[in-house]
């Protein structure tokens, strides 16, 4: 392999998309916000590529990838130093935010953040993956109870319905909508679902894609938890028939949502997720 002098990087645009495509995902190599830096040697063999970010006063890298043939030779640190070069020609001085699995099985992400030399590393949450299948072999899930429970399309809603359910849990630091004209980006319209009681919002769930192609329950709210195990059952087989091959994600970020992720997905394998800040 030839040295780093021979290394090439490149802003991904939409004309270089395709060439990428193996090792960014097309939802992150040109769009909104989020910006993609790739690299390839003399021949024009692709090795890697890096996606981040801009969101409130945070940079975020999304997305690093290096071949594994060419990996520990200064590829992945010289993509996040090129991040580092165009956001400081912004003049902003915003916290750079990099999140990263660690498991057993698969360390390799996390100790590559540990030489970076990040200014602070620490746990951040549990992440479960699990498969669709492995949802329904929850036994309490398949309960039955003597209340009706209509579920609606969030999508489906009126606009002034949606922005006071969005509002409502925003009060309650559920999920922030500062970013009002554009918080649905990613989210799958069939997989996001409400249930009303009265009136009355009881359940929620939205569910959006994630870079690698399977899905994020990115939000439980649960004011009865049999109408959030509906929503689940609901969500489970519209994944089976249109995201057959896709696992679905999701972050317990406090204990609360840790105990309802050891109720709902017992069979889920757990990752523990690490962020680190520069």
């Amino acid at each position: 392999m030839k040295q780093s002098e021979s290394w090439n990087y490149l802003l991904i645009d939409s004309h270089h998309q395709e060439e990428f495509a193996n090792v960014l995902p097309a939802c992150l190599a040109e769009g909104g916000n989020t910006c993609a830096i790739g690299v390839y040697d003399d021949e024009g063999h692709v090795l890697g590529a890096i996606a981040y970010r801009c969101e409130g006063f945070h940079y975020y890298i999304e997305w690093i990838f290096v071949d594994p043939a060419v990996r520990r030779k200064g590829i992945g640190t010289t993509l996040i130093r090129k991040v580092f070069s165009i956001i400081g020609g912004t003049g902003e001085r915003y916290p750079v935010i990099c999140q990263v699995p660690f498991t057993e099985q698969e360390p390799d992400l996390y100790y590559f953040l540990l030489t970076q030399q990040c200014a602070d590393l620490f746990f951040s949450h549990d992440r479960y993956c699990l498969k669709p299948e492995e949802i329904r072999e929850v036994e309490d899930l398949h309960r039955k109870g003597n209340l009706t429970l209509e579920q609606k399309s969030f999508f489906d809603l009126s606009d002034m319905e949606q922005k006071k359910i969005l509002q409502q849990m925003d009060q309650e630091q559920i999920f922030s909508v500062a970013y009002m004209e554009r918080w649905n980006e990613g989210y799958i319209p069939s997989l996001c679902r409400v249930i009303y009681v009265n009136n009355t919002l009881m359940n929620l769930i939205f569910v959006k894609t994630l870079p690698d192609g399977n899905l994020k329950l990115e939000l439980l709210y649960s004011k009865y938890l049999r109408g959030l195990e509906e929503l689940l059952l609901s969500a489970v087989k519209e994944m089976e028939s249109t995201y057959p091959d896709k696992e679905l994600v999701f972050d317990a970020v406090s204990e609360e949502s840790r105990r309802l992720a050891r109720r709902l997905f017992p069979h889920a394998r757990v990752t523990h997720i690490y962020e680190g800040e520069w």
